[in-house]
């Protein structure tokens, strides 16, 4: 087995960190339709169905900011941009939380 480079190892740890930046940036994206799905069914159905949703946004939220606080997962300058995305979906969950009678710490 031949070993890597320094220039190939860190090529792939680009890589990585790219690869979990976009998987962040995508969940981020399925908790603010999550968020839509949860408005519509604070309209449309039983309040239990929107606290359901609710409640699999909190976790997200809770999963998404561990890992864009780890620095091995996310550099410092891009989990500020990812940080303010994550921002906005806790908002957006806290305004739900007050629709349909969920209320719900948003610590960080």
């Amino acid at each position: 087995m031949s070993q890597l480079t320094i220039a190939e190892c860190e090529h792939l740890r680009s890589e990585a960190q790219e690869m979990r930046v976009s998987a962040i940036r995508t969940r981020i994206a399925a908790a603010i339709t999550f968020c839509d799905v949860a408005e519509s069914q604070a309209r449309w159905y039983p309040p239990a169905h929107a606290r359901a949703s609710l409640e699999r946004i909190w976790h997200s939220i809770g999963e998404l900011q561990q890992h864009i606080d780890d620095p091995r997962h996310v550099a410092p300058n891009i989990a500020t941009n990812l940080r303010q995305n994550l921002e906005s979906v806790r908002t957006r969950a806290t305004g739900l939380g007050l629709v349909i009678g969920t209320q719900r710490a948003s610590s960080r």
